[in-house]
């Protein structure tokens, strides 16, 4: 554990990398198409699904032409994979949003940690950051669980942007007695 620990510190620590490039203006659009579809309530998933399918070949065309490098690119290209359903798009997804952290985007450090918890749960391993909240089967309560909160110091959940323990449970504690997120 102290290496994982060690690992993700240095990681997270290292200095922005900038890679001069123009940000992709269909790329834009397909995020901007992704988190449109979001917005609807409630989500038609036959739908919304079959139009992620799409964005999400057209994103790994990009990504095999070598024309997602920009870290806003890197970012986008990993939100549309989290938007995905299989741990394949959700690590492309992590790698992704992790590039674009390392590359001085901020908004990719939470992603970077979003994605790294969905992939975990979707191989059947316990969350690290507790990002990923559902609902209990059975018990109808707000959870991050299956949540290894053991794993991660409080001041490494901030250098990923996201909640120490003790806010999380606060935020629970209000999902749970309002019944919403």
């Amino acid at each position: 554990m102290r290496i994982l620990v060690a690992f993700f510190t240095v990681a997270m620590c290292l200095p922005a990398q900038t890679v001069p490039c123009t940000a992709s203006d269909e790329l834009r659009e397909i995020f901007v198409a992704d988190q449109d579809d979001r917005k609807e309530s409630p989500i038609d998933w036959s739908i919304v699904g079959r139009r992620d399918s799409e964005r999400r070949e057209r994103v790994a065309e990009l990504i095999a032409a070598g024309e997602v490098r920009c870290p806003v690119d890197l970012y986008r290209a990993g939100l549309v994979y989290q938007h995905g359903y299989s741990p394949r798009h959700y690590l492309l997804a992590h790698i992704l949003a992790t590039a674009a952290a390392f590359q001085g985007h901020e908004p990719a450090i939470k992603l970077s940690a979003s994605t790294l918890d969905r992939y975990l749960r979707t191989i059947g391993r316990p969350q690290v950051l507790g990002t990923q909240l559902g609902k209990i089967p059975g018990d109808d309560q707000w959870s991050p669980e299956p949540f290894d909160r053991e794993m991660l110091p409080d001041f490494v959940r901030q250098l990923y942007n996201v909640p120490s323990l003790a806010d999380l449970d606060a935020r629970l504690e209000r999902m749970n007695q309002a019944d919403q997120p």
